[in-house]
């Protein structure tokens, strides 16, 4: 559980929720020194599209607290209720603003009581919800960014081959576990080393996998509506450049420095859009994703507070 009192769980909130709207200011401000008009990217936010945009981001908060409650249940057998899922999903998405890409996990420990699991569960869930998730990506991101130039069948085929390697990927970063418990004091403190180590079923890491999968989904289709809002590009072509925003957003996610993946991400999209789309068009594109993210994260985080808060109500001190 989070003992922090409640000011200071709100301070910490909004001064990640500035550090996070800085960033997007950045993002518009290098938008202006590369000669691009920063409002393009929000003319082309028609009120049909941005509410898809806004329906679709709490899909993908949804699915990501499905999936975070699945990886539990997978990896200790524990089943959180979905209000503390969605706590513990807002905390990852506005962590993920500072370096390092551990506070989240810090946080995720913190509330561990809570959801009557131990740190040493929560970690590997972590590790497996995570591992879910970049797999997940690389193959709606790699099958979309490759739909220009193989027919759907090889798409298909290379799919599910990655698909099929689900329990060993999974596998491979839960064996790891030690090492990234070594390298983070706080997390050495508090987990056993010992108990770490865990191996998927097979059935289980594809029926995991599934809300990630289905998240993926709806961020290409997002990435290829707002292509074709901003750049009037033609349908394959706009689901390709969902498939580079997808790439980019993993190459972000790796690079631990970057808080957010501010610059990694938005580098690695322009640069795997320009065979589809116009490089101004790819950077009003980016700017556009950037402004949605990061007002669904700050959203999230502040979901999540409501539902702590009122999960502290109900249970008398102890959300669960």
């Amino acid at each position: 559980m989070d003992r922090s009192p409640p000011a200071s769980r709100h301070r910490a909130l909004i001064r990640l929720a500035l550090h996070a709207l800085g960033l997007v200011a950045i993002c518009v401000a290098v938008m202006a020194l590369v000669g691009q008009d920063p409002t393009r990217a929000l003319t082309a936010l028609e009120p049909l599209l941005l509410t898809a945009l806004v329906v679709a981001f709490a899909m993908l908060t949804l699915l990501a607290a499905i999936g975070w409650r699945w990886c539990l249940a997978a990896t200790s057998g524990a089943s959180p209720g979905l209000g503390l899922a969605l706590v513990n999903v807002s905390y990852m998405l506005v962590a993920k603003y500072l370096p390092g890409k551990v506070w989240g996990v810090l946080a995720r420990v913190a509330l561990a009581p809570s959801a009557g699991v131990t740190a040493t569960a929560v970690v590997r869930a972590s590790v497996a919800e995570q591992m879910l998730t970049i797999w997940a990506g690389m193959v709606v991101g790699g099958s979309a960014l490759a739909l220009p130039w193989l027919s759907p069948l090889a798409i298909v085929a290379c799919a599910l081959l990655a698909l099929a390697l689900t329990p060993l990927a999974v596998s491979t970063a839960l064996s790891m576990l030690g090492v990234l418990v070594r390298l983070v004091p706080a997390l050495r403190r508090r987990v056993d080393p010992t108990h770490l180590g865990l191996r998927l079923a097979a059935t289980q890491a594809l029926r995991v996998v599934m809300p990630y999968l289905v998240s993926w989904v709806i961020i290409v289709g997002c990435v290829a509506l707002l292509t074709h809002a901003i750049a009037s590009t033609p349908a394959r072509e706009a689901i390709a450049v969902g498939g580079a925003y997808a790439v980019g957003t993993l190459a972000g996610f790796v690079v631990l420095l970057a808080p957010g993946g501010i610059g990694v991400r938005e580098s690695a999209f322009v640069l795997l859009s320009l065979p589809f789309i116009e490089a101004r068009d790819a950077i009003a594109v980016a700017a556009a994703l950037r402004i949605w993210t990061t007002a669904g994260d700050v959203a999230a985080g502040l979901l999540g507070q409501v539902l702590a808060a009122r999960l502290v109500d109900q249970t008398g001190g102890t959300p669960a």
